[in-house]
Parts: structure tokens; C-alpha cells; sequence
């Protein structure tokens, strides 16, 4: 994929999130996923599913937007600003 489709494929995943689909945001992700929470879970993909919707739940006014975004080929790594919406 090039740089733009990448590209194109962080803001899908951000929208999917802020629009709180959790199943769109993570149908993205490959099987092959590798998050690493701060307390050093990985957990897989299916694993994200419910723990992302803990969160969106959690925090309905959460957002992400897309800062900086390096890409290769099918690799994306992609930093985000987390906000709420009522901006604090």
C-alpha cells in the first residue's frame, strides 16, 4: 500500500473509534495485531474487542486524532492526541 492509502486507512480507524463502532474499528486490525497496553498485556484481536468497548463505554467523549503516521507497505504505525470532546 502507499503512504496515502495507509493514510487513509489510520483515519477509517480513527473515525471508526470516534464514531464508537467498536467492531469497525477493530474489523481493521490484522490478525497479527500487536498492542501493548501500559500495565504489558498484548492481548490478540479478538481480545480488543470487549476491552475497547469497556473504554468507549467508559469514556463516550474520548477522541482521537491522527498526529504523525509512518508506513510500510502493510505496516502502519500511527501516533494519536487523545481529547475529549468538550475539549479538556
Amino acid at each position: 500500500m502507499t503512504d496515502r492509502e495507509n493514510e487513509k486507512t489510520a483515519q477509517k480507524i480513527i473515525e471508526a473509534y470516534n464514531s464508537q463502532d467498536v467492531d469497525a474499528f477493530v474489523d481493521h486490525f490484522s490478525d497479527e495485531v500487536d498492542v501493548l497496553w501500559p500495565d504489558g498485556a498484548t492481548p490478540d484481536k479478538e481480545e480488543l474487542r470487549p476491552e475497547f468497548g469497556e473504554i468507549i463505554e467508559a469514556f463516550p467523549d474520548r477522541r482521537f486524532d491522527l498526529v504523525r503516521m509512518v508506513s510500510t507497505d502493510k505496516t502502519v504505525i500511527a501516533r494519536a492526541r487523545v481529547c475529549r470532546c468538550n475539549g479538556q
